[in-house]
C-alpha cells in the first residue's frame, strides 16, 4: 500500500514538473462536426492559464478582450463539399497551441440542395 500511494505521489509530481513547460491551452468546437445546411457558425471555446496574445482562425486574426483567458469566438462559415478544415492558433506569454476542427455537410442534404437526388417513386 504505501508502494502504491508513492508511486502515485512520483506520477503526479512528475506530471506538474512537465506542466510548467507546456502551453497549458485549450482550444474546443462547441459546434457538432457534421451539420445539416451548408451556412452557419462554428463556435469556438479558448481556455488558458495566462492572457492571450493572440487567435487566428484559417489564418485571419481574431478580436477578443485584451488580457482574456476564456474566449468564445462565433465564425461565420459557408462549407464546401466535403470535410472543410478551421485551423485556430492560440499564443500566450505561456506558449502556443494549434488545433484543427473539421466540418462536414451530411452528404444528402447537399445532393437535395443541388436537385441531384430524384424521390423514389
Amino acid at each position: 500500500m504505501i508502494l502504491l500511494v508513492l508511486f502515485l505521489f512520483l506520477l503526479s509530481s512528475q506530471s506538474a514538473w512537465s506542466a510548467e513547460d507546456e502551453a497549458e491551452i485549450l482550444i474546443f468546437s462547441l459546434s457538432p462536426a457534421k451539420v445539416k445546411e451548408q451556412q452557419g457558425i462554428l463556435k469556438i471555446q479558448i481556455s488558458t492559464f495566462s492572457p492571450i496574445q493572440q487567435v487566428t482562425v484559417k489564418g485571419k486574426p481574431r478580436n477578443f478582450p485584451k488580457g482574456a483567458s476564456l474566449v468564445w469566438l462565433k465564425i461565420p462559415y459557408m462549407l464546401k463539399p466535403g470535410i472543410n478544415v478551421f485551423e485556430v492558433y492560440v499564443k500566450t506569454k505561456l506558449g502556443e497551441a494549434k488545433k484543427i476542427i473539421r466540418k462536414s455537410m451530411k452528404l444528402l442534404n447537399f445532393l437535395k440542395k443541388q436537385n441531384l437526388v430524384t424521390p423514389f417513386s
